[in-house]
């Protein structure tokens, strides 16, 4: 292939012949532009990803609701579990059960769900200093004591 040195005139035009190839690949690389640039717009403005619909259980050691080291989401059913989450969201299912400890809200909480369920082996109690819990789901309250 040549290439030459073309002198132009002040007015002149020149003509540019494309073949079928070069134009299919000025549209691919268009195309391919356009593409990039609409994933960069839609991926920039986009929420971070996290766990939705967590399923979150009260520690043994129970706690204040808004504190982060009072849940897990390892479904222990021992003395072992510890905390590994953050405080429940409006996203996520909340389990007060046998192995769970008395938990206290003690600021405005919410969670999707809350079952409390089992006979409060480790003092299970549910207690609020006069702020708001909002379940936006179902709530379960099958907590039984079988006295000898």
């Amino acid at each position: 292939m040549k290439i030459r040195n073309w002198k132009l005139k002040i007015g002149q035009t020149v003509s540019l012949r494309a073949t079928k190839r070069s134009a299919a690949i000025f549209v691919l690389v268009s195309l391919c532009i356009v593409a990039g640039v609409i994933a960069a717009l839609y991926f920039s403005h986009r929420e971070p990803a996290r766990a939705l619909g967590t399923t979150k259980y009260a520690v043994n050691a129970g706690g204040n609701w808004q504190d982060n080291g009072t849940w897990s989401t390892v479904a222990t059913k021992d003395a072992s579990r510890v905390a590994d989450t953050v405080a429940p969201t409006a996203e996520d299912d909340v389990v007060l059960d046998d192995y769970s400890g008395a938990v206290t809200i003690g600021a405005t909480s919410v969670a999707k769900s809350l079952d409390m369920v089992g006979g409060g082996t480790y003092g299970q109690t549910l207690t609020h200093n006069a702020f708001t819990l909002t379940v936006s789901g179902s709530v379960k309250a099958l907590w039984v004591k079988v006295w000898p």
